[in-house]
């Protein structure tokens, strides 16, 4: 994973948390929710080849950042639904 990835999946994370900060009806959908699964693949396969420890683990604190936002999201979907 390149560092444009990264940027790009930071600030997709950053609009996504302002989104939820801010309860707005168009973040929770299951396109979001789709999206996210796959940052949290990318992210996760990338940690695992990772070398420098340092990168490592900033892929993971991303990949935990997502999994807590994928999660806020199905339990709103689940409350509306």
């Amino acid at each position: 994973m390149d560092r444009q990835e990264i940027r790009v999946i930071v600030s997709f994370l950053s609009g996504l948390e302002q989104s939820l900060a801010s309860d707005d009806d168009k973040v929770f959908s299951q396109a979001t929710l789709g999206e996210l699964s796959g940052i949290i693949d990318r992210l996760m396969h990338a940690a695992f080849d990772a070398a420098p420890l340092k990168k490592r683990v900033r892929l993971a604190r991303l990949e935990r950042k997502a999994r807590q936002y994928k999660r806020q999201i199905e339990a709103k979907l689940e409350v509306r639904g």
